[in-house]
């Protein structure tokens, strides 16, 4: 009777984890832990540099917005920013805009293309805007 209860232990299958497949578990998710970890540390270096990127359109469309409404239009160079009206400190260190005039042929539009360059901490970043401007 006592080989009987130990035939039918033996042969039912094994129900659990092994210490194998526990420690294989825990090695995963700690590697998913480290890499959130890394991601959440370079949150504000991204935020500051949507931040500055957002501050450099933003006087960018002013100035293309200005450009539409009938101001003269500048020649090729760079544009002074300190008379441009700004309600929060801007985010992009060192902001400087460029401005490039093309006259299109038979007609009165300009391709106007603003190159706006600044820094995020050691970074330095550049974005480009183009559109055309009729003037009277």
């Amino acid at each position: 009777m006592i080989f009987g209860v130990m035939r039918r232990l033996r042969r039912r299958p094994q129900v659990g984890f092994s210490l194998v497949e526990a420690a294989i578990g825990l090695a995963l998710i700690g590697v998913a832990l480290l890499l959130t970890v890394a991601l959440m540390a370079q949150q504000p270096w991204i935020e500051r540099r949507l931040a500055a990127h957002q501050d450099a359109l933003g006087v960018m469309d002013a100035v293309l917005e200005e450009l539409r409404s009938g101001v003269a239009l500048p020649g090729d160079g760079e544009l002074d920013l300190t008379g441009m009206p700004r309600s929060t400190p801007p985010a992009a260190q060192g902001l400087r805009i460029w401005i490039v005039v093309d006259k299109q042929p038979e007609r009165r539009l300009y391709d106007v293309r603003l190159t706006a360059r600044y820094a995020v901490g050691d970074q330095f970043f550049e974005t480009v805007l183009e559109s055309m401007v009729f003037s009277p």
